[in-house]
This record gives structure tokens, C-alpha cells and sequence, in this order.
């Protein structure tokens, strides 16, 4: 554990590097571990929205660092003031202790479309990016059938919905029902036999 960013209060899972946005002005920008601020903008991107309702977006070119395999990813939002106190944190905190702790961040699978099990390295592909009012489509492995447990947490990690769906073996690609939802960022789960995985999904109109 390392000191929050910042000079903001408490402490987070040990970072390469973080991306700030200013709640009262227009400044935003990628610091590396030092808390130095990028300079380098061909292979560190950022934008937030002017009005600052809460959008900010990053870009990193990772193509310099080699052939990763795994990137750990994690969202919070402090109190404005130097030692400003953690308001919330993305994926939700296994325990509310004010930290980011180095097991509270998010496993990003660099192949995203593509999960491996540890046991047999069957495939699990679920569509990445969907739109508005239609089903999440996942295609399954050969020969898997049995249940599938699914759930679904929004950007702040609440639980949006969980279903549970019958597979055979002559199954190719399931659809999970996902029609109410409203454009944005959703984490998806499935658990079946022998697989597990946690994707990202983004919903656009």
C-alpha cells in the first residue's frame, strides 16, 4: 500500500500510474507513480467534460511496455481539499475502511473479448459493446451445458440485475435479457461449470 494521490487521505493498492480531474476547474491530466505530471499526450490521452458532471476519459498506449497480459484497474472520488477523504470507490470496497486496498482493484484481461479458465482453458466471448434495448449475447465453449449464473453490476458496483440460464450442448451463443438498461458502463459475471469470468460491457445508444 502506498500513500493516496493527491495529498488525498488514506492509502491505495501500489499504482504505475493515475489519471485526476479537478472537480472545480477544467484541469485534467495522467501523473505517473511520483505524482509527476505527464507531459508525454501521443501516448497518454485525457479529456474531461467541461461542465464537470462526472465524465472523465483515458487513453494509454501500452504498446511500450511490452506484451502484457493483465492490467488492475480502480476509480475514486475524493473530497476536494488537500487531505480530502475518500466518497466512493469502484469496484465497491471489500471493506469501507476509507483505502483502495490492492485486491479491491478491477482485473482487466488485455484480450477483453476472450477470458481463459485456469482449469482448461476453455473460452468464454461476450460482446463487449452493445446497444441500447437488446440482449448481451455470450458464446460459450463446446460441449459446456448446464447452468449459467449471471450477474450484472453498474459503473458504481450495485448489483443492476441477476439471472440464471440453461445451456446444452448444442448450444453455441446464449442471450441474457438486458433490454431495460440505460446507456453506460456495466460489469457482467458468469458463473457455470468449470468457468468463471468478469467482463465489461458498455451500453450505447
Amino acid at each position: 500500500m502506498v500513500n493516496a494521490p493527491w495529498a488525498k487521505l488514506g492509502e491505495v493498492g501500489r499504482y504505475q500510474f493515475f489519471l485526476a480531474d479537478e472537480d472545480n476547474n477544467d484541469f485534467v491530466g495522467w501523473f505517473d507513480s511520483t505524482g509527476t505530471l505527464i507531459a508525454d499526450t501521443i501516448h497518454f490521452k485525457c479529456t474531461s467534460y467541461y461542465s464537470d458532471f462526472g465524465y472523465l476519459e483515458g487513453v494509454i498506449d501500452l504498446s511500450p511496455y511490452g506484451n502484457l497480459q493483465v492490467i488492475y484497474i480502480a476509480v475514486g472520488s475524493y473530497s476536494t481539499e488537500d487531505g480530502g477523504a475518500l466518497q466512493w470507490q469502484v469496484p465497491r470496497p471489500l471493506t469501507q475502511n476509507g483505502n483502495i486496498e490492492g485486491e479491491e482493484y478491477f482485473t482487466y484481461i488485455i484480450d477483453s473479448s476472450v477470458v481463459r479458465d485456469s482449469l482448461n482453458l476453455k473460452k468464454i466471448v461476450i460482446n463487449s459493446i452493445i446497444k441500447a434495448e437488446t440482449p448481451i449475447k455470450l458464446k460459450i465453449p463446446p460441449g459446456i451445458s448446464g447452468t449459467f449464473k449471471i450477474f450484472i453490476y453498474n459503473i458504481y458496483g450495485s448489483l443492476f440485475t441477476k439471472t440464471e440460464i440453461q445451456a446444452d450442448t448444442n448450444d453455441s451463443t446464449i442471450q441474457i435479457p438486458f433490454e431495460n438498461a440505460v446507456p453506460g458502463v456495466y460489469f457482467i459475471k458468469v458463473e457455470a461449470k468449470d468457468l468463471r469470468t468478469i467482463q465489461k460491457i458498455v451500453v450505447v445508444k
